[in-house]
């Protein structure tokens, strides 16, 4: 999908408050599902980025740009800086909330909720949320997870190597969709959690390849398994900014 989602301005700043508007807990007949994403380094330092004003450069610089909306968002109406951590959140009309903070010690922690449980993403009605998880979804922001770890790499912010988790709650009962079309394929685990531990040398690499085996991670617990040819295939057009 390559349409802009429009950006509005979120009623909080406060990282905690956001995080649980993601989950659900205050409204939980609409957001059901959520992703959460870890980048953190495996020695930590506190100073690791000099300064504040470093670190917006940083996510600035390693922002991917691929479809229609950045990975992260940041959003000039929702940059917030603390002691030591900046901080964005953003509301997309097309795929809800988000909401991010990257420390000086190089840890980024990025919350957000499945595209799938919007209905402005499907144009279809509300039933439909919290049911599905796109197969496609699923490839492409991975991808935008590893690109972005890589350059975070290439800026030096991750040192000897990185841990990176990724996280999706309220999976249970859903089933995977591919081009609008729902498979049998359905997870018996509410939460699915899947992690890379990359050295300074893997960090060297694309990770594109790390992508593809973590996606597949995630579709085994659907039951489901793919060719990594038919996804690098894929991937190759997302990376090619060649989405339709």
């Amino acid at each position: 999908m390559a349409e802009v989602g429009v950006i509005h301005s979120v009623e909080t700043a406060d990282f905690e408050e956001m995080v649980d508007v993601i989950k659900g807990y205050t409204n939980q007949n609409y957001v059901k599902g959520y992703w959460r994403i870890n980048i953190r380094p495996f020695e930590f330092d506190k100073n690791r980025v000099k300064s504040l004003d470093h670190c917006w450069k940083i996510i600035e610089n390693c922002q991917v740009l691929l479809r229609g909306w950045g990975y992260p968002t940041i959003n000039p109406s929702e940059m917030i800086s603390g002691d030591d951590w900046i901080q964005s959140n953003a509301k997309h009309s097309l795929k809800g909330f988000e909401t991010w903070r990257f420390y000086q010690s190089g840890q980024f922690i990025h919350y957000f909720t499945c595209v799938e449980d919007f209905p402005a993403y499907h144009k279809v009605s509300p039933p439909y949320i919290g049911t599905k998880l796109g197969i496609l979804t699923a490839l492409y922001r991975i991808t935008e997870v590893y690109k972005f770890v890589s350059r975070l790499a290439q800026k030096n912010v991750l040192g000897a190597g990185a841990i990176v988790y990724i996280g999706l709650r309220g999976m249970e009962g859903r089933r995977l969709e591919d081009s609008g079309k729902v498979l049998a394929y359905t997870s018996k685990q509410d939460e699915i959690k899947i992690e890379s531990n990359l050295s300074a040398i893997d960090l060297m690499t694309s990770l594109h390849e790390e992508a593809i085996k973590k996606t597949l991670e995630i579709y085994s617990k659907f039951g489901f398994s793919n060719s990594p040819v038919v996804l690098r295939t894929e991937q190759i057009r997302l990376l090619e900014k060649r989405l339709g």
